[in-house]
């Protein structure tokens, strides 16, 4: 339904805006986001080479724990083409400050890549709660998560668990379409890589699947 599509893309554009809008009102970060940032700024800095990543900061602070790098790197990744060409129009204007991609241009572009990886994996939540529950419900999921402040706040937060919950949010979308094994391997593999407390997930949502007969006990013990 082209009607539907446009619809729901006019959804995500607005909680994206509203994802940014508190990205600029907010635009420095708290402590516990350092590593997440300090990951961003190397591979910006740096890049994914055997070379750049000698560099890394994490080689002389590693830390207490080991972090997870798949959401910095993620971030990094989407956050170079922008940099990247605003970096070609600063040189290209006499008036125009040097742009440092490590610096804050660099972290308010991975932070809004992170904000749009975190927008697209809940508008997947969206079209499965639209296919389980009616698109009435689907469209008031977006401005009770916009108009709430933790949600949007955190969606371009540079954590692990920032995109833990979006893998959450695309798990909990293939179910509600009743794609029970994509979703027990999406929320299996962000355990493995990003935060274990997914497990805490995966039982009963596999529980619920099997009720539903969209799993079988085998295939999604597997």
């Amino acid at each position: 339904n082209p009607r539907r599509r446009s619809a729901g893309w006019l959804l995500d554009v607005g909680l994206y805006s509203v994802v940014l809008l508190h990205m600029l009102l907010a635009p420095f970060t708290k402590v516990e986001e350092s590593f997440g940032v300090q990951a961003c700024h190397d591979a910006l800095a740096h890049g994914f080479g055997a070379a750049g990543l000698s560099k890394w900061d994490h080689h002389e602070f590693p830390g207490a724990v080991p972090r997870s790098f798949l959401g910095a790197m993620a971030a990094a990744t989407l956050a170079r083409a922008p940099l990247g060409a605003f970096a070609a129009l600063a040189r290209a204007s006499a008036e125009a400050p040097p742009l440092r991609p490590e610096g804050l241009a660099g972290l308010l572009a991975c932070r809004a890549a992170l904000g749009a990886i975190s927008v697209a994996a809940f508008s997947s939540f969206r079209r499965g709660a639209e296919r389980r529950l009616g698109s009435g419900a689907a469209a008031a999921l977006v401005p009770l998560v916009a108009l709430q402040f933790h949600l949007p706040f955190y969606m371009s937060r540079l954590l692990p668990n920032t995109l833990a919950l979006a893998a959450a949010h695309v798990a909990m979308g293939a179910a509600l379409c009743g794609q029970g094994h994509a979703a027990l391997f999406t929320l299996g593999a962000a355990a493995a890589t990003l935060r274990c407390d997914l497990l805490l997930l995966i039982a009963p949502l596999g529980l619920w699947m099997m009720r539903e007969r969209r799993v079988g006990l085998l295939g999604g013990a597997a």
